[in-house]
């Protein structure tokens, strides 16, 4: 399909006002994200290591709140010109994001200076996820706002660690995903693919990692509470991805699909890292994301042989669900076939 065609059936199906096509500004750097994303690894580590020597070089560094202040700007600044001058050079990148990291730390350990002995854990988190969020819109690059986006999520719910309010960032986790993914040929054709992407990846890893602070460790604890509640926040978002993208369809197809989201959802409750990630996996597959459609996959069975291997159930309950399960796969089977399919059609 060509560049013409596909604005003129976008244009058809109502996604974009004109079916003229834009001027698109392709990336130069064809390296898959997840391929940056292992490099951004070594930025991470080299921006600590460098971290690690200036703390040494420098006598008294972390008790000096003006001197990490001032550091953290000078690095800030510099990872800004390295992007804006070698953004296709591949170590000025690395390098970049090293020094991005590096005034991060300083930046963190400043503002718990600042704040004095009387701050919390969750403020600080709070800091660093209003920082990400600003480094995610300043910085041209996008590994930087790939991992920053990573970053502000997981700062988010270690600062509503022990509130309700890590509730609020489930919904608004899971509905932001779902904005980006609907409106993406939106946001590319109006030239902001380079700060789209990057964010889109980074909530949907968000959304398929969090589900691991519901589950039992050991002791029998969960690092985020209210399972329930969340899992009704992403089954929210659920059900309005699945209204977006069925509202071409035939009604009856339609409510269909939201009452197969509601079933899901229901049954799914006590796991909403189960709901998340459906979500993650159903969206990529109907945007043709295929690293994410494979990274999802990967993470629905790592979550179902969470549920289903521990020693918590009997042998005999876990071969009834998957009998049950297997039932209700063949009758929806059936039922698609009968109603909905081609086949049925003619």
């Amino acid at each position: 399909m060509t560049l013409e065609s596909l604005f003129l059936a976008l244009h058809g199906a109502g996604r974009v006002a004109s079916p003229e096509t834009p001027a698109i500004e392709l990336q130069s750097n064809h390296s898959p994200w997840y391929t940056r994303v292992l490099l951004g690894g070594m930025g991470w580590l080299g921006g600590m290591f460098v971290l690690g020597f200036m703390g040494a070089l420098v006598s008294g560094l972390f008790n000096n709140a003006f001197a990490m202040t001032v550091l953290a700007v000078i690095m800030f600044v510099s990872s800004f010109a390295i992007y804006r001058i070698a953004n296709n050079n591949d170590f000025g990148t690395q390098f970049a994001l090293a020094a991005s990291i590096c005034g991060q730390a300083l930046a963190a350990a400043a503002f718990a200076k600042w704040a004095g002995r009387g701050v919390d854990s969750s403020s600080v988190a709070w800091f660093i996820a209003l920082m990400q969020v600003a480094l995610v819109w300043v910085m041209p690059n996008f590994l930087h706002r790939l991992i920053s986006t990573m970053f502000a999520v997981t700062a988010l719910f270690f600062a509503t660690q022990k509130g309700g309010a890590s509730i609020a960032i489930d919904l608004m986790l899971g509905l932001g995903f779902v904005g980006l993914i609907q409106y993406e040929s939106q946001l590319v054709a109006s030239k902001q693919r380079a700060l789209s992407e990057p964010v889109l990846n980074g909530l949907a890893i968000g959304l398929l990692v969090v589900g691991v602070a519901y589950l039992d460790f050991v002791g029998g604890t969960t690092w985020l509470p209210f399972a329930t509640m969340s899992a009704i926040a992403f089954g929210i978002a659920l059900m309005v991805w699945v209204v977006s993208a069925t509202k071409h369809l035939p009604l009856n197809s339609r409510g269909a699909a939201l009452g197969a989201a509601l079933a899901f959802a229901a049954v799914a409750w006590r796991a909403p890292g189960l709901i998340a990630t459906s979500l993650v996996l159903l969206a990529s597959f109907a945007a043709s994301r295929r690293t994410l459609t494979a990274l999802a996959m990967l993470a629905l069975m790592g979550y179902l042989s969470t549920y289903y291997y521990p020693m918590s159930l009997t042998l005999l309950v876990k071969a009834g669900v998957l009998a049950l399960t297997g039932a209700v796969l063949l009758v929806l089977w059936w039922v698609h076939r009968q109603y909905f399919s081609s086949e049925a059609a003619s």
